[in-house]
């Protein structure tokens, strides 16, 4: 929520988003806390278009959001 916790959370555990799949469901997490203003950067929207392309055969794909989308304006 502020640029101390965002600096201090990249330290411990690097990007603030990521995906993995677990029993043929691909689960993709979003940052939407972007300290730049953006909802979603254009390099997390670069990285869920690649992980979605790199698994085509998924059954179920889950994304996920730190807030929900519209919620904005």
């Amino acid at each position: 929520s502020n640029p101390v916790q965002r600096e201090v959370w990249a330290q411990r555990y690097g990007r603030v988003y990521h995906h993995f799949v677990y029993k043929d469901v691909l689960f993709l997490q979003l940052d939407s806390t972007s300290d730049h203003g953006e909802v979603v950067s254009d390099a997390q929207v670069a990285y869920a278009k690649e992980v979605l392309a790199a698994n085509p055969d998924v059954r179920w794909t889950y994304v996920f959001f730190h807030h929900p989308l519209w919620l904005y304006e």
